[in-house]
């Protein structure tokens, strides 16, 4: 970041605003904001204007701007259609620069294990066709609009050829061995296979995690632990791997944020994991109780009712007043 990005950082209002989500009415249609804790939306989108106004912030690089040109620790924008949302509905989900403690990718093996032999057929599918990979993960047949109508077949049959024991140590031996993005991102994709080991899913969360913003093998990490709590729901327990747990609640890859909470809610986290992935923290997940989207404000209850045993619906000051208790 510039010196010239850091004064406008000091200079941005730190008004009063309210830790839940916030809306901001654009020309394109309205920007809810999750996690601003020491800024108004409005400071938000003038100081972006400011620095970046090529980057408009209704526009999905407005995330990037967010950490490039004003420290932000970490930003995510999605777009959503339908829920009776109005048209150009937008998030924009955000680490602001005082909580970037908040943020702690894992940390990267020293090398990669080079050219996999046994998925020699992979590479050639990675990533021209790496949209067929996310389909794939979730057993899809189609994709609608696909750039071509091989690569999906192609990696559906990788991943079917892909599913024994062996293929299953060796894709953990990439994810906990490998740094390139290439092979960890095949590693995940073969994971979807593995959905009766817990490590399976510990595996897929620290991957998720990732090693830091530009860690491009996340998305397929991400994908394949969703895919593994829609078609294959079961109880799980986390235990291993709560530290990685609580840096993607805290606010580490916020874009994978909605995904968590519903694999969390999905596979019963244990209440004995409140205290280690709540304790102190929490805030995100609270934010994510008034955000405009059903789906995901009944993630953040589910998660919070299963770690606690409690009600309190979208009450986030009753929630938060229970995290204090751990």
């Amino acid at each position: 970041m510039s010196h010239g990005s850091i004064l406008l950082l000091a200079l941005l209002p730190l008004g009063a605003a309210p830790a839940a989500a916030q809306i901001l009415d654009t020309p394109a249609g309205p920007v809810e904001f999750v996690g601003l804790e020491h800024r108004t939306p409005e400071a938000v989108r003038d100081a972006l204007a400011a620095a970046r106004p090529d980057v408009p912030i209704h526009t999905t690089g407005a995330a990037q701007a967010l950490r490039e040109a004003l420290g932000f620790a970490d930003a995510a924008a999605g777009t959503f259609v339908g829920f009776g949302l109005p048209d150009g509905y937008m998030t924009l989900t955000v680490v602001e620069p005082e909580e970037a403690a908040r943020v702690r990718y894992a940390e990267p093996p020293p090398d990669s294990l080079g050219p996999i032999p046994e998925w020699s057929e992979a590479y050639a599918l990675f990533p021209e066709a790496r949209w067929a990979w996310g389909y794939a993960v979730f057993g899809a047949a189609s994709a609608p609009n696909a750039p071509d109508e091989t690569s999906l077949p192609a990696v559906r049959a990788f991943l079917d050829a892909h599913a024994t024991p062996a293929d299953r140590a060796r894709a953990m031996e990439v994810l906990a061995s490998d740094r390139h993005w290439f092979n960890r991102s095949i590693a995940a994709a073969v994971l979807s296979n593995f959905p009766d080991w817990d490590e399976t899913w510990h595996a897929l969360a620290r991957a998720a995690r990732g090693f830091g913003p530009d860690d491009r093998s996340r998305g397929l990490a991400v994908a394949s632990l969703t895919a593994l709590g829609q078609r294959h729901a079961r109880p799980v327990d986390w235990t291993p791997a709560a530290d990685d747990l609580r840096a993607l609640l805290d606010g580490t890859s916020v874009f994978a944020f909605p995904q968590v909470l519903e694999v969390l809610a999905r596979t019963r986290v244990s209440r004995d994991l409140a205290g280690p992935l709540l304790a102190g923290g929490g805030e995100l997940v609270l934010d994510h109780l008034s955000i405009s989207i059903p789906s995901t404000r009944a993630r953040a209850m589910g998660v919070l009712e299963g770690l606690s045993g409690l009600d309190y619906g979208s009450d986030a000051e009753r929630w938060r007043a229970w995290i204090e208790t751990l």
